[in-house]
């Protein structure tokens, strides 16, 4: 098989790309419309002259993967909010105090301090403006509020920028919300926001509403606690009820996957479906009739899952699959998954930066392509139990490896008994997703007998009782793994380069493995030695205490004013210390005199002590030193002033306004981040 001659796969890759031109380079609308025409027009007449003279030539196939490019060029610039003039971004500044009106789109994870919404604006002082920010109610009193998908609501604020990381290498929460054009945000107290008696009437407030009936269901029943949460995981889509150490656990067993409802659920649930109605084929156009109540079936779960864009994405795949196979066309699998990936796509380009849609997708491309082959290592087993086994270990390892680089380099961690507690989940998921949907179609009726839901109840117990001993076992889980992009980027040439070859076997294909080989073993040894012999001195943004770090190749000293810590490395430096490469870090108590390449840097304190050997050095200052800065600026001269977050705002904001008037650097670290001086 070769895998690149498919023309789906070839337009869809063409599609990729030009959503990554346009997500790379800056481009405006209008030369982006100009391209797509001239490439649509030379296509067109290229098409005609093919049809004419009943031939395709190589220029007719470049033509066509060009006018793709050109496709997701447009596909991502048309779902930009600079293209919408009635985007808020386009006409309100962000100091003024604004007056908006709008509905909720999503209720996500609450904080300790707050509720957290995806809040979609519609008219911004009484003017038709859109857009989407994230909503974050803080909670003032023992009554959390709590707002439900759909509810108009109306409140006075201004409007933010997400905060972006302070600290080298940490998950950039701003950058994600980004690419679902999220791009401010309003802290709110909930006394401060009007709610409306109207809803606004769609399919995710009525996938809220139909949800909202099921936990209350479910609870009537007896349903509680962790129990409850992962049944809301596993067959609701609802992830923010389940707690932390519960997440950890499943996270450390490898079985993470399966809290959010993917391909995996959408694929067992197809299968149950295939196996309940495969009487309609006994009758006339039987086939039509199965397949399309298995799509309306198949959509009625995305919709009780919230349509998330993981459920989307799986649903579209599996019912492009689901009409292939039920009525008998002759396709590819690969074909189909990469036709689903192209249409939502198309509609939703942002999903290629997606984590969720990158590992789904590289999943089941690696088990297309990889799982025939290992299943095909022995002979078929004897017994149906062990065929089982062996095809659920075998799908497992296919997908691990297509989604390993890319989860090393977005978590740090492998758990190394992940295919045991797959081999003990998978074979049985089938059987909770059936269990849990006959509970909750009995809950709904009112109908739910006590030993039925006693019994779910004793299932999902189990299982998280087995998930949480594996997670135990700390010796089989590997955590802060340091892996770059560069890293990411050659493991995957080396794998797909195998994928590929292996295939159709050639000799040939050993000088392509070999390539890949050398292409690997250089990314490595790159980024071996960019951490051997990279230097750096940071100061850390952290409000409890100073924090600095130093350093020197793949060693890092931390200063700290209380040595005797050991909690940093997990609280505040750990994501520099997995992206940097580290192998070994030691605390050192806070100095007040540092030098690194040539840079005198001083520390003046609590004390608020300097003298004239501070001349043209750079100075932090911390701890809310009592100084007059002006005259400091006098005396000293210094070259910059850094000011971390373990000061009070107030005098942070008077420093700044010294520094500005005697045109001086300035760098407050809780409003700029951390500050580097790299070698």
């Amino acid at each position: 098989m070769k895998v690149l001659n498919f023309s789906i796969i070839k337009l869809t890759l063409a599609i990729i790309a030009g959503i990554l031109i346009a997500y790379t380079f800056t481009i405006s609308f209008k030369p982006v419309i100009t391209l797509l025409c001239s490439t649509v027009l030379f296509f067109t007449i290229l098409f005609i002259k093919s049809k004419r003279s009943k031939k395709q030539d190589a220029l007719f196939g470049v033509a066509a993967l060009f006018l793709f490019v050109c496709i997701g060029m447009f596909s991502w610039e048309i779902n930009q909010p600079k293209n919408n003039p009635n985007h808020f971004t386009n006409s309100i500044s962000y100091e003024n105090t604004l007056t908006l009106k709008g509905h909720v789109l999503e209720q996500l994870k609450p904080y300790s301090y707050s509720e957290n919404y995806i809040f979609n604006i519609e008219r911004i002082n009484n003017k038709p403006i859109t857009g989407k920010i994230l909503l974050k109610v803080r909670i003032e009193d023992s009554l959390k509020p709590t707002y439900n998908i759909g509810e108009y609501l109306a409140f006075k604020s201004t409007l933010s920028k997400v905060t972006e990381p302070k600290n080298p290498y940490q998950f950039n929460y701003a950058k994600y919300l980004e690419h679902q054009n999220i791009l401010a945000q309003v802290s709110i107290s909930n006394r401060e926001i009007f709610q409306f008696s109207e809803v606004k009437i769609s399919m995710y407030s009525i996938a809220n509403t139909l949800r909202n009936n099921i936990e209350i269901a479910l609870i009537d029943n007896g349903f509680k606690g962790d129990e409850l949460a992962v049944i809301k995981a596993l067959l609701l889509g609802q992830k923010k009820d389940i707690s932390k150490d519960m997440y950890d656990d499943y996270a450390s067993a490898g079985v993470i996957h399966i809290l959010a409802v993917s391909g995996l659920h959408v694929g067992i649930i197809l299968m149950l479906l295939q196996l309940i109605l495969s009487p309609l084929f006994r009758f006339k156009h039987g086939n039509v009739f199965k397949t399309v109540l298995i799509v309306l079936f198949l959509w009625c779960f995305a919709i009780i899952a919230g349509l998330s864009p993981s459920v989307i994405r799986a649903v579209t795949m599996f019912s492009f699959l689901a009409v292939a196979l039920n009525l008998k066309r002759k396709t590819s699998t690969l074909n189909t998954l990469f036709l689903s990936a192209l249409v939502i796509l198309l509609v939703e380009p942002q999903f290629l930066f997606s984590v969720g849609f990158q590992l789904s997708y590289l999943a089941v491309f690696s088990i297309i392509l990889l799982q025939p082959k290992l299943s095909k290592l022995i002979p078929r087993p004897k017994y149906y139990i062990s065929r089982i086994l062996w095809g659920v270990f075998t799908v497992t390892i296919a997908a691990q490896i297509g989604v390993l680089p890319l989860s090393l380099f977005y978590f740090h961690q492998f758990p190394g008994l992940f295919f045991v507690t797959n081999l003990i989940i998978i074979p049985f998921l089938g059987i909770i997703l059936g269990y849990g949907l006959l509970c909750i179609s009995l809950a709904l009726l009112g109908i739910l007998p006590s030993f039925i839901a006693e019994g779910f109840r004793l299932v999902i117990g189990f299982m998280n009782s087995v998930i949480s001993w594996v997670a135990q076992q700390n010796s089989f889980v590997f955590k802060e793994i340091p892996f770059s992009e560069i890293q990411t980027i050659v493991t995957y040439v080396l794998i797909g380069t195998i994928l590929i070859s292996i295939q159709r076997f050639k000799p040939t294909n050993f000088i392509y493995i070999l390539c890949a080989v050398v292409i690997f073993q250089l990314g490595f040894m790159y980024e071996s030695y960019t951490a051997k012999t990279t230097e750096e001195f940071v100061v850390f943004q952290q409000t409890a205490q100073t924090v600095i770090g130093l350093k020197k190749g793949e060693h890092f000293e931390v200063s700290l004013k209380d040595s005797s810590s050991t909690s940093f490395t997990q609280q505040l430096v750990s994501n520099y210390i997995v992206g940097s490469h580290l192998d070994s870090v030691s605390t050192v108590p806070l100095k007040n005199v540092y030098q690194f390449k040539g840079n005198r840097i001083y520390v003046i304190d609590s004390l608020g002590v300097y003298s004239s050997a501070f001349n043209n050095a750079t100075i932090i200052l911390s701890n809310s030193p009592k100084i007059n800065l002006n005259r400091l600026i006098d005396s000293i001269s210094p070259e910059r002033i850094i000011a971390d977050g373990n000061n009070y705002k107030s005098y942070v904001k008077r420093w700044k306004a010294t520094a500005k008037y005697k045109k001086l650097p300035f760098h407050p670290t809780g409003e700029k981040g951390a500050f580097l001086i790299k070698d």
